[in-house]
């Protein structure tokens, strides 16, 4: 009876949903004591299992304290993840450890590429890429234009070269499979079709690479003639007060932009705009 007592089958939450340690384990062990009720035994899972105390195990699922490589371990055993589960949990500890941008971004890939594969939903696995990488945005536009050529190599070309043809391939063929752009009479063109809708979670972690990777773009344009780009600065003071005004005349500004663009009769180049409005202090102590 002890040993039904302590058997801890894989709990009804999906990891897949939680971007963060702490809530997906409160989720996790409440989802145990509620399938185990009067059965359910913290201080005899640390003893299974080797963990230090109660007060440690308590604290750790409840996120006031750090989940360390070895506890992990013993987590991962206690609620059963295996696989792709598994490696999702560790990246998710991993990520509570980041502390500096750039090791927080390759993790969040690295969750995003395991979510990829483990998830068990191949169409929201797919069209996250969408969201992701820079040259599918890229590509969905210069197919709105005129003068659009379905040529890899020539696409690779007019994109830098920074996207080989092989992957503008794949991008055109994901497209057209999501129903975003198809082919009629032989030409490619971008569809009133579905827009590309996916988990909050997963929209959130795509649209940070997207972002990471069109900064990327610009600081590789800094070095481009004056005539052919645009990069300016403001650093200016502001009050708390004004924020939401000053991100709605941002959000004003890019759609009268789009607007004005749209307006062209004859498109032949695509440009990208980027807005970054953030605070360069913190706030100070009282």
């Amino acid at each position: 009876m002890q040993t039904q007592t302590l058997e801890t089958p894989n709990p009804a939450v999906n990891i897949f949903d939680y971007r963060a340690v702490s809530p997906f384990l409160r989720a996790a062990f409440e989802s145990l004591q509620a399938e185990q009720k009067h059965r359910f035994s913290l201080r005899a899972l640390c003893r299974r299992y080797g963990i230090r105390s109660v007060a440690t195990l308590s604290m750790v699922i409840n996120g006031k304290r750090k989940v360390t490589p070895e506890v992990a371990e013993k987590l991962s055993q206690i609620l059963k993840l295996r696989g792709v589960q598994r490696r999702y949990f560790m990246a998710l500890v991993d990520l509570e450890k980041c502390e500096d941008l750039h090791t927080r971004a390759e993790v969040e890939d690295r969750l995003l590429a395991i979510r990829q594969g483990g998830s068990g939903r191949s169409l929201e696995s797919d069209q996250y890429k969408f969201l992701s990488e820079w040259h599918y945005v890229a590509l969905f536009v210069m197919v709105g234009q005129p003068d659009f050529k379905n040529d890899p190599e020539y696409l690779s070309r007019r994109l830098r070269g920074r996207v080989s043809a092989k992957q503008i391939e794949t991008a055109l063929d994901n497209m057209q499979r999501w129903g975003l752009i198809s082919v009629d009479g032989g030409k490619l063109l971008q569809t009133n079709g579905p827009v590309v809708k996916t988990a909050e979670d997963i929209k959130n972690l795509s649209v940070r690479k997207f972002q990471r990777s069109m900064i990327k773009r610009a600081l590789e344009a800094i070095f481009l003639p004056v005539q052919q780009r645009e990069i300016t600065g403001l650093t200016l003071a502001v009050s708390k007060a004004q924020l939401p005004e000053l991100k709605r005349r941002i959000r004003q500004f890019r759609e009268e932009l789009d607007e004005f663009a749209g307006a062209a009769g004859d498109p032949d180049e695509v440009f990208q705009l980027n807005v970054q409005f953030f605070p360069l202090t913190v706030e100070a102590s009282k």
